[in-house]
């Protein structure tokens, strides 16, 4: 009865370690325009966690509680870092470059 009972608790202390999550959500926007960013890549930093935007520039995840920032991308727009809160809000900003040069082709 009792290699049962500590089988048990051993389990339940396993499984309540595994599953040391926190809830993460908030809304990506433009910063220019203050509108929704649609389709914005959103990663726990250095893993392999993560989601997107949806059509109204939301998101939501479950990150580690280990994990200490997220990383937001999207084409033509500013890759940022932040660090995690339950809520948040970010602003992309456009991806500034100059180019060189310009081929054109007819």
């Amino acid at each position: 009865m009792k290699k049962i009972l500590l089988l048990a608790s051993f389990f339940v202390l396993t499984m309540g370690l595994m599953a040391q999550t926190r809830h993460v959500s908030g809304i990506v926007v433009d910063e220019q325009t203050g509108e929704p960013e649609i389709g914005v890549a959103i990663m726990v930093t250095g893993t392999t966690i993560g989601t997107t935007t949806d059509y109204e520039g939301h998101f939501e995840l479950d990150v580690p509680e280990s994990a200490k920032t997220l990383t937001f991308s999207y084409m033509g727009k500013e890759t940022v870092t932040l660090p995690i809160k339950e809520n948040m809000r970010v602003v992309m900003h456009e991806k500034t470059e100059l180019i060189d040069e310009v081929v054109a082709i007819a």
